[in-house]
């Protein structure tokens, strides 16, 4: 899979990470997150830094339209 500057990434999203980027694609808060995967809140954080990393995104909203350009995350289709 690529990143958004067009070079492949070896490590792939931890499932914990893909979580976290589904649920910030929802419009989730960090708090909210922390609820539902039952982690602290410093913990979303630390993994919504680690995914943007890995995805070569510099914001939030940058890894979840990068999510979205590279199938990571699914686009509901009515």
């Amino acid at each position: 899979m690529k990143n958004a500057r067009g070079r492949t990434f070896g490590t792939p999203l931890t499932p914990r990470q893909l979580d976290t980027l589904l649920l910030l694609a929802s419009g989730e808060t960090g708090t909210s997150i922390a609820a539902e995967l039952g982690v602290q809140p410093n913990t979303v954080h630390v993994f919504t830094v680690q995914l943007k990393a890995k995805l070569g995104a510099k914001t939030t909203a940058h890894a979840v339209a990068i999510g979205y350009h590279t199938g990571l995350l699914a686009v509901a289709r009515a």
